[in-house]
């Protein structure tokens, strides 16, 4: 037997260490920078202990522990037998080491206790946790990314509980940090992504930002589901006493506007001010909601975000990007009637015609070099009905506000609770990592420093370090990205991104088809086009507007056939061959 003793040719400041052990008789304590302890062991063959795996171990309480144990034994003058652990609770375990001579059992726990309400954990649990709900994870994957180590995880059962406080922890924190304002910006998210298809998420959050302050006001989840609830009611069992966080059963679609009249409601009591102007998408019936259900909603104005409406209302980039060309230069001089004649004028403007283009509008670059004529016919018509609904909405427009504040807000939540992959509205998983969202977006890159200074009255220098190294990274990118030259890279790389390539695409380089498949595609072809004489006389009367023809049969039928148009267009082509 042998004393722990340092290696007499390394110091190292103390922190978190891994700790090796096996069944052989000596246990090896592995510390960054080479820093080394050796305890000779005989095999413990008591079942409650055990010396198998890897261990988190608190680098302070383990020097206190080699150093209780090293007093102990110069005052017994006899050996020190490491025994093992003796419980484990999560990531924490308990060592126990007795002495040969006396028989005293001394214990170490492997990492120190916090108190989080009114119960204490065990650190190593809380960061865990913290940490998978800060990178989108959840049990299981702290459970295979422990397992890879070879340390026991957390339990799903402690996971879970973990989780709830922490959450109601957050929720406290969120509480806390919310500011007032007159100006909001509102928007609402699912817990799956369901936009265009299903619309049937159990889950929802809405969030209303300050315009000035840039800061959360007001944050509200719905859940349609609660699985203790679920489970007691398919075994045909009473509902036990639990934390239900079920508070919707109404459709997915409505609880975006349930929650934000919630939020105006409760302005008044929670900031003693009244959001008398919204910024929101017209994705739904909010601001609706909101002029019926809150008292002073009358007297609310809706500010249209432009990035929604232009996108909602033009899937072609050309003439999206003239429309927000044209209401960034009206927000300056605020004159509605302009911002309507440029949004009505937009498609004629990005054609070629500039007949009616205003002189501040005119751009004569990056236009599609096609005049009106040679457009599909109906097609300009078409586009000005789209376009309708934006030029109707044009004082809403002309501030030329948007949602990115509420966007941000959706993003990190996204990664939060795993990209929207995994369901999370079992156990009120999704309602924290929602509040995790909003601290956040409350207190920046710094917000996991902030939570555990806010519990428990420190940080941990590695966790401090980390968060600095983070906030000096983000003040290094911000000043490289307003910078001219960062700015010149930007749109030389975009340039290039809508440019069809050969290799890949919707219309790649393939393998010939063979000459018989060709013939049989030809035949095909023509047997569709020929028509017998009643057939012919039929489409004549049905398209005998031509190009005025409401139902656009006409431009159907003289696709594909060699008209006279096409047939001058040959000749010309062949002159100038020849």
């Amino acid at each position: 037997h042998r004393q722990l003793s340092p290696h007499p040719h390394h110091h190292h400041q103390l922190s978190n260490v891994v700790l090796t052990t096996d069944t052989h008789k000596i246990v090896r304590i592995i510390i960054p920078s080479c820093f080394f302890f050796y305890l000779m062991i005989n095999t413990y063959t008591d079942c409650l202990y055990t010396t198998n795996g890897n261990r988190i171990v608190s680098l302070k309480l383990l020097g206190n522990y080699i150093q209780d144990l090293t007093s102990h034994a110069a005052h017994c003058k006899h050996p020190m037998q490491f025994l093992g652990e003796s419980r484990r609770i999560g990531l924490s375990s308990v060592f126990a080491a007795r002495c040969t001579k006396c028989s005293a059992i001394l214990k170490m726990h492997t990492t120190e206790m916090l108190k989080l309400g009114e119960q204490s954990h065990y650190s190593v649990n809380l960061g865990a946790v913290l940490g998978q709900i800060a990178t989108g994870g959840g049990g299981a994957h702290l459970e295979e990314q422990m397992m890879s180590m070879d340390i026991p995880s957390l339990s799903t059962h402690s996971f879970v509980g973990l989780e709830k406080s922490l959450g109601t922890a957050f929720a406290e924190l969120v509480t806390e940090q919310l500011l007032a304002a007159c100006t909001v910006i509102v928007d609402g998210g699912w817990s799956k992504r369901s936009h265009k298809h299903s619309y049937n998420a159990n889950s929802g959050v809405g969030v209303i930002f300050g315009a000035h302050t840039k800061k959360l006001l007001f944050i509200g989840v719905r859940n349609k589901y609660c699985s203790t609830c679920s489970i007691a009611k398919h075994k045909d069992t009473p509902v036990p006493s639990h934390q239900c966080y079920k508070n919707w059963s109404k459709s997915s679609c409505s609880m975006e506007s349930d929650i934000i009249v919630e939020g105006f409601k409760r302005s008044e009591a929670m900031h003693g001010l009244r959001y008398l102007w919204m910024i929101g998408d017209g994705d739904s019936s909010v601001h609706l909601s909101v002029s019926i259900s809150v008292p002073y909603g009358r007297y609310v104005q809706k500010v249209e975000c432009s990035n929604h409406a232009v996108k909602c209302s033009s899937k072609i980039r050309q003439l999206a990007k003239g429309m927000k060309c044209a209401i960034a230069q009206h927000s300056v001089t605020k004159i509605v009637t302009d911002l309507r004649h440029d949004l009505r004028n937009c498609p004629r403007h990005c054609f070629g015609d500039h007949q009616h283009c205003c002189g501040s509008f005119l751009n004569t670059n990056d236009l599609i070099p096609e005049s009106l004529e040679q457009l599909p016919p109906g097609l300009l018509r078409a586009v000005d009905t789209v376009g309708d609904r934006l030029v109707a909405k044009a004082a809403q427009l002309i501030h030329n506000k948007t949602t990115n504040l509420c966007e941000n807000f959706m993003s990190i939540r996204c990664k939060m609770d795993g990209g929207k992959f995994f369901n999370r509205i079992q156990s009120g998983s999704f309602n924290h990592r929602c509040m995790a969202a909003a601290l956040r977006v409350q207190c920046g890159l710094k917000w996991t420093a902030h939570v555990w200074e806010a519990l428990f009255h420190s940080v941990g220098e590695t966790l401090d370090t980390h968060c600095n190294r983070r906030k000096r990274k983000q003040t290094l990118d911000s000043a490289r990205k307003i910078c001219q030259k960062y700015k010149k890279q930007r749109l030389l790389s975009k340039s290039g991104t809508c440019q069809q390539d050969p290799s890949y695409g919707d219309t790649p380089a393939e393998q010939d088809i063979s000459r018989s498949e060709l013939n049989r595609l030809c035949d095909e072809y023509l047997a569709r086009l020929i028509l017998n004489e009643q057939q012919q006389q039929a489409i004549a009367i049905r398209t005998a507007e031509q190009a005025h023809d409401p139902t656009g049969e006409w431009a159907r039928q003289r696709h594909g056939r060699l008209t006279a148009s096409y047939e001058f267009y040959i000749s010309s082509v062949e002159k100038r061959l020849i």
